[in-house]
Formats: C-alpha cells, structure tokens, sequence
C-alpha cells in the first residue's frame, strides 16, 4: 500500500503484513484491521513469504511460479521494487520494456521515435519497438507511454512481435463481442 496511489474496487494490497481489497475508489486512507473501514476489506494475514523477488508474491499463489520465473530478467516491481501488485494495471512503457527484454530486443538511443517518448528509462525501448516495426502508435504516431495498456492493445504489440503467426485462429476461437 501506498498513500499516494490511487485504488480502485478490486485491488489488493499488502499493508503491516495483512491482505486488504479496496471495496472502491480509494486514495490515501490506511488499511487497517482494527478499524472498520468502508473502503477496505481485510483479508487476513499475509503467509510466510518464501518468494525470492516480491514481497507480496506467496510460493502458494497460482501465479507465482510464472512471476518468479519472470522477475529475474523481465518484470520488476512496483513503487519501492519490493512488491509486484498483482492487481496494479501497466503502463504502455512499462509493458513495452517487459516485451523487449522478453525477446532479447537492444534498446536503441537515438533515432527515430515516438515524439511523445520523452526523456526516461523506457525512451530507448519505445524507439526499438517503433523502429522494428513492433509498435506503430496512435493516428497521430503517439505511443501514450504513460497510459494503462488494454488487453487489445497488449495483444497488438505481441502479435506483431511475433510478426503474426503462421495460421490465424478462426474467428469463432475467439468470441469476444467487443
């Protein structure tokens, strides 16, 4: 948990060892056990950690095992590096930086880029994925690095950085209306 951050119903943190689910849009009020609060509901204690990466990842969670394979060269973690936030959403930057270190991809300094890429430690992944041809940007050639990246959008960026796939599904694989 974090003062600062915003939650939003769903979320999970970690405070003073205890799980805690934001009931709805919260920001700055504590999770507390002692205390009813409406905008928090206490999970319970958080188990003996044994992740060797996170410190609100549990060897007992059914996504740990990927987490933990991932977090040594790929993801990090959020805030303060020592938890991962599961139910935290990503940036555009965050995830385009995870992919190129997924698929071994150099960042490149200089060149062509986003304009929108600013001056930060993502800047150089963002030209290496423009300039492979992986993320093409919005009508106005804008990445939106600090936005959260949606599903599609995440699915975009993969799919072209495996430059398609040799058979597409059939459309009723996938029966998404929207």
């Amino acid at each position: 948990w974090n003062a600062s951050d915003i939650y939003t119903l769903g979320d999970i943190v970690v405070h003073n060892g205890r799980y805690f689910r934001a009931l709805w849009w919260t920001q700055g009020n504590e999770p507390r056990s002692d205390v009813e609060r409406d905008e928090w509901q206490d999970l319970g204690n958080v188990p003996a950690q044994d992740s060797p990466y996170f410190s609100d990842v549990s060897n007992e969670a059914w996504y740990a095992p990927a987490v933990n394979a991932l977090a040594s060269e790929i993801v990090d973690g959020a805030a303060n590096g020592v938890n991962f936030q599961a139910s935290r959403p990503i940036t555009r930057a965050q995830f385009a930086l995870w992919l190129c270190r997924a698929l071994d991809i150099a960042p490149v300094e200089g060149g062509d880029n986003f304009s929108d890429a600013g001056n930060d430690a993502y800047t150089p992944y963002l030209a290496a994925l423009k300039q492979a041809g992986i993320a093409k940007g919005d009508e106005a050639g804008l990445f939106h690095p600090s936005d959260y990246i949606t599903r599609q959008a995440l699915c975009r960026l993969l799919y072209d950085a495996c430059d398609g796939f040799a058979e597409d599904p059939p459309t009723t694989f996938a029966p998404y209306a929207d």
